[in-house]
C-alpha cells in the first residue's frame, strides 16, 4: 500500500482532517493541481467536503485583489511576499 492509499484511507475514516486540509490548501495557489486524484476531489468525497471547498475558495477569489496588488508591490521592492521576519524588523534581535 502507497503512500497515496493510507492518505485516502485516512481520509475516508476521519473527514475533519480532509476538512482541515481543504481549508489550508485553499490559500496555497500550487494545491489546485493535488485535486487532479479522483479520490482527493472534494465533488467526490462528500456534499459537505463540497460546501467547505467552495467557501474556502470564494474566500481566496474575494482577496485576489489584495494578493494582486501586493506581488506587484513586492515584485518592484525586489523582495517576495513571503519572507523572514528579519527583512521587515532587521533592528528587532528577537525576530
Amino acid at each position: 500500500m502507497g503512500e497515496t492509499d493510507l492518505a485516502v484511507e485516512a481520509l475516508e475514516q476521519i473527514p475533519e482532517i480532509y476538512f482541515t486540509k481543504l481549508s489550508e490548501m485553499a490559500f496555497v495557489v500550487t494545491s489546485k493541481a493535488k485535486f487532479d486524484a479522483a479520490d482527493r476531489d472534494p465533488r467526490n468525497f462528500s456534499e459537505e467536503a463540497l460546501e467547505i471547498f467552495r467557501y474556502y475558495d470564494k474566500l481566496l477569489y474575494s482577496h485576489m485583489p489584495y494578493i494582486y496588488e501586493e506581488a506587484e508591490k513586492f515584485t518592484k521592492a525586489g523582495l517576495p511576499m513571503m519572507r523572514a521576519l528579519y527583512l521587515e524588523y532587521p533592528e528587532d534581535r528577537n525576530v
